[in-house]
């Protein structure tokens, strides 16, 4: 069933100009217009949807098929029903090899736009098809749909092809099918899925399926569908996130995800009903190395370290390997000259976790831990504090081995309050005081011998025996154990 175009064709095969249209034709005004007989018919489809929701952009193809005895050169496209303009100009528009596209008129509704294909060579011959005729716009097929046409026994879209001069008769009527009311794009649908992977390892292909609201694979969808991921990490790498369907399918070949966890995948396409998966699961990788967990960053000498010390056994990212349950054993990777580690220094590991639970150091300064297991890459621990523990006893570090009586000793003579381990604790502020242990009889002490400690060490500048002979001396402080010193020749 045809309409006729508003481009005439005389009687004498003379192409007429287009009429400018006042928006007012009617029914009857077409149908006085010459009827050609049909050469060529066209079947528009609707491509792809792209765009926004609040701004679609609709791509159509139409096929032309010469049904005439000559070679098609020429035509108009206008696509809306009973009329050979477009309601908005388009956005793009293009052409198989061998022909151009041109957009003439500005969209109004009295003079309006379309689509010129003009043919650059004989490119269609009767009795052939071509496709590619492409263009996109902003208008759906249901506004199209809802554009009435001139009759409504005329459901058709009306074009007009004229002569382009590669043909003899000057003109022809060209019947376009109407937009195809078949299914439309509503829905994406997950058609397979892996449920686990182990870390590192590309996921099993994720075939996403373009359906209608129904559920039919729209084959002729190749719009682009995007991935978005729930869970403790994210896609690795090198892992595609949108692909373009081919036939309504969009098949997800290289996504890959790194972190150990349980994971939900959401695929979504412009304004289509999202699909999000199932639950898929990714497992730790083979063992690679060895990491110390939450650990402590201080301590006390000689007392376990708290929190208790843990490693961890991981794979190459950083994965907890919780079937491991190797040995694991720690050391000292730097430390004060002369410190030991000691407790339980070997354990196994318990879902990859190795626990040490009464190491200790017993000298003051900061330390680093190694962690080994065979042969993974060995771990080091981040710094560790050690202080020292209760004041518990004096030492006498310095001391003179002479001296005159009545004369201040020198050098001076120092005291340090300790704890058990020898470490000087320097948080110690007490009052300590030197006596006479031994000496001649009569003598005294004289001078400054009572000094509070500053930072854990009592220093005695001004200390005076009284006699000559032979002394000892003692420092004191509370319950601490004394200190002795040894002897000072006084003469």
């Amino acid at each position: 069933m045809n309409l006729r175009s508003s481009y005439g064709i005389s009687r004498n095969g003379q192409s007429k100009a287009p009429a400018r249209r006042s928006g007012r034709c009617t029914a009857e005004m077409l149908e006085s217009r010459t009827l050609l007989s049909v050469s060529a018919s066209a079947q528009l489809n609707l491509l792809s949807t792209a765009g926004t929701a609040q701004s679609p952009i609709y791509n159509y193809g139409i096929t032309l098929t010469d049904t005439g005895n000559t070679n098609v050169g020429s035509f108009w496209f206008a696509w809306v029903p009973g009329f050979d303009f477009l309601p908005t100009v388009p956005l793009s528009k293009s052409a198989p090899t061998g022909w151009t596209a041109n957009v003439a008129g500005a969209g109004q509704s009295f003079d309006g736009s379309s689509i010129q294909y003009v043919a650059t060579s004989n490119a269609l011959t009767a009795g052939h098809s071509l496709g590619g005729f492409n263009f996109s716009s902003h208008d759906s097929p249901s506004t199209l749909a809802a554009i009435s046409s001139f009759s409504s026994s005329h459901h058709v879209m009306d074009s007009f092809v004229y002569s382009g001069g590669l043909f003899s008769d000057l003109g022809f009527q060209l019947t376009v099918a109407p937009v195809a009311t078949g299914p439309v794009a509503k829905k994406l649908a997950i058609a397979s899925q892996p449920s686990t992977q182990v870390a590192g390892k590309v996921l099993a292909p994720i075939v996403v399926d373009v359906d209608s609201a129904t559920g039919t694979l729209i084959n002729t969808d190749h719009s682009q569908v995007a991935v978005s991921i729930t869970g403790p990490g994210g896609l690795a790498i090198g892992s595609t996130n949108v692909v373009t369907a081919a036939k309504g399918v969009a098949t997800f070949s290289n996504l890959k995800l790194n972190t150990a966890g349980t994971y939900t995948l959401k695929f979504t396409d412009g304004t289509l009903t999202s699909a999000v998966s199932k639950t898929i699961t990714i497992t730790p990788a083979t063992a690679a190395k060895l990491a110390f967990a939450p650990q402590p960053v201080t301590g006390t000498a000689g007392k376990a370290l708290t929190p208790a010390v843990m490693v961890k056994v991981e794979d190459t990212f950083g994965n907890v390997v919780t079937t491991n349950t190797s040995n694991v054993k720690i050391s000292i990777s730097s430390s004060p000259a002369g410190a030991t580690l000691t407790g339980t220094l070997s354990a196994n590991a318990v879902k990859g976790i190795a626990t040490f639970n009464n190491a200790v150091l017993k000298k003051t300064g900061s330390y680093r831990l190694k962690a080994t297991d065979g042969l993974l890459t060995a771990g080091t621990s981040g710094s560790i504090t050690i202080s020292a523990a209760t004041a518990a006893k004096l030492v006498i570090t310095q001391q003179p081995t002479t001296g005159k009586a009545n004369i201040a000793l020198t050098p001076a003579l120092i005291a340090k309050v300790e704890d058990a381990f020898g470490n000087v604790v320097t948080t110690n502020a007490t009052l300590v005081t030197l006596t006479i242990a031994s000496g001649p009889a009569g003598a005294a002490l004289g001078g400054t011998f009572k000094v509070n400690a500053v930072k854990g060490v009592a220093t005695f500048s001004n200390v005076k025996l009284s006699k000559t002979g032979t002394f000892t001396l003692k420092a004191i402080d509370g319950l601490l154990t004394a200190a002795v010193s040894k002897q000072i020749v006084v003469s």
